[in-house]
């Protein structure tokens, strides 16, 4: 599938008048509705979150910014994964639910390579991807299901460090169905390295590195 028909196809499945993907967040125990205060406690200058959609998380997560390749209308930022230009070592937390896992190896492996690079040195990588399917429709063949193999394969090229996971979520048609729709791994990500806070002059907006005690006053 060349880069166009996978684009006007993802239109397709993430049309914002339709997509309900937001529904679902509280099915997963993992990677849901937790992560506002689990994020919240590393008391994070910047999260990513790489694939928004509705932008659910914007308002609970402290200082995120959320972008999706589709015109969201609560998304912060339009663009793809691979197109956005963040800095690189600019945050605490990527997030990356349900995002990376449409296309080929090659895109997937394009688009870990950004994510990675936007993490700081002891910062972390959300993710949630398909691992097994209990169903097919028209956009089967876009779907990327990682395998165990995957997961290492980006763990060792990146050489990152294994927080939390990976585990499997599944999702059902609706909360209250019994009827199984996807396994989804879920896992935890950490960059090796020191974590290190910053504070932000207002008016030269010149960053300069927190003390442990500012942070500690702070928090």
């Amino acid at each position: 599938m060349n880069n166009d028909t996978l684009s006007q196809t993802l239109d397709e499945l993430f049309a914002p008048e339709s997509y309900q993907g937001h529904l679902w967040a509280d099915q997963y125990k993992i990677a849901g509705l937790n992560l506002i205060d689990e994020i919240n406690l590393l008391d994070p200058d910047l999260v990513i979150d790489a694939g928004c959609a509705h932008n659910r998380f914007k308002g609970h997560i402290k200082n995120l910014i959320g972008f999706d390749r589709t015109q969201f209308p609560f998304a912060d930022l339009c663009m793809s994964i691979e197109s956005a230009p963040f800095k690189e070592e600019c945050a605490d937390v990527v997030l990356a639910l349900g995002s990376i896992h449409f296309g080929d190896h090659a895109l997937i492996e394009q688009q870990i390579n950004k994510v990675v690079s936007w993490t700081k040195p002891g910062g972390f990588i959300v993710m949630r991807a398909n691992s097994k399917l209990h169903f097919e429709d028209k956009f089967s063949d876009i779907r990327f299901c990682w395998s165990d193999r995957d997961f290492e394969y980006f763990t060792q090229k990146h050489n990152l460090l294994v927080h939390r996971g990976p585990v499997i979520e599944q999702r059902y048609y609706n909360s209250n169905d019994d009827v199984l729709r996807a396994e989804k791994m879920v896992w935890w990500w950490q960059k090796p390295g020191q974590r290190k806070k910053y504070k932000i002059d207002p008016v030269t907006c010149q960053l300069t590195e927190r003390s442990q005690l500012e942070i500690k006053t702070d928090v």
